[in-house]
């Protein structure tokens, strides 16, 4: 993975904007993890570190709570996100200030989108981890040390 660190006024390349979907169970459950490949860090105009990785911040500026320990029991959807998956493998996922956090496809098995499914009806909801990871691996590194914002977004199965 790749680190910027950007001042006041400073700007980045095109491509730190990238985000990749993951679609991953964890003892069973399903997670959606959403990882951008480059973790920008921000400092403020006295050298103050005003975010240490960009995209956490951005989730947890819309209502994220930190990853603690693995646990994404918290049965209370998260005001305003929102997941819609189509059965082609199109997904988007907006934020409650209305910004499309991600939206291309996933791949993802059917042993995922069973009990994403079942969530949908049942009204419970999908967990959504954000964080700053170049891989797949990288994500569940950074998801297992508490370095990752998440989410239980609404789903809409289209």
């Amino acid at each position: 993975m790749t680190d910027y660190v950007v001042g006041p006024g400073g700007t980045l390349p095109a491509d730190t904007a990238s985000i990749d979907a993951h679609a991953m169970l964890l003892g069973g459950l399903p997670l959606l993890v959403l990882a951008t490949r480059f973790r920008v860090t921000q400092i403020g105009p006295y050298g103050e570190l005003v975010a240490e990785d960009a995209a956490v911040t951005m989730a947890c500026n819309q209502g994220a709570r930190m990853v603690a320990g693995l646990d994404f029991s918290a049965p209370e959807l998260t005001a305003g996100w929102h997941v819609t998956l189509a059965q082609t493998g199109q997904l988007i996922v907006t934020a409650p200030d209305g910004m499309t956090v991600y939206d291309g496809t996933l791949a993802a098995v059917d042993t995922w989108v069973a009990p994403v499914r079942q969530a949908a009806t049942a009204g419970t909801g999908l967990p959504v981890a954000i964080c700053s990871a170049g891989t797949g691996e990288d994500a569940l590194e950074r998801i297992a040390t508490d370095r990752a914002a998440w989410v239980r977004a609404t789903i809409e199965l289209r």
